[in-house]
């Protein structure tokens, strides 16, 4: 993620939020987490958090698990409280 964060650095932006996917818990479960400016080595000075859910099916082409599905409206809403702090 640093080449991300050092990319996002040269815009006009107060906060970046990286919403990303794994598989190494139980689906739906959702995380969220700064990330460290120091991390891109180079200028970055913004506010960053990465959210993560933890994806059930990474197959191509299908459909979002149940528990993935059902998570998806915290996953929206902690995004948006980010967004308004």
């Amino acid at each position: 993620m640093p080449e991300l964060l050092t990319h996002a650095g040269g815009r006009r932006a107060g906060r970046v939020i990286f919403i990303d996917a794994k598989a190494d818990r139980v689906p739906g479960a959702i995380e969220e987490r700064p990330v460290d400016p120091a991390a891109t080595g180079g200028p970055f000075t913004h506010h960053a958090t990465l959210i993560t859910i933890v994806g059930g099916d990474f197959e191509i082409g299908h459909p979002l698990s149940p528990p993935v599905g059902a998570a998806l409206e915290t996953l929206i809403s902690a995004a948006d409280s980010l967004t308004s702090s």
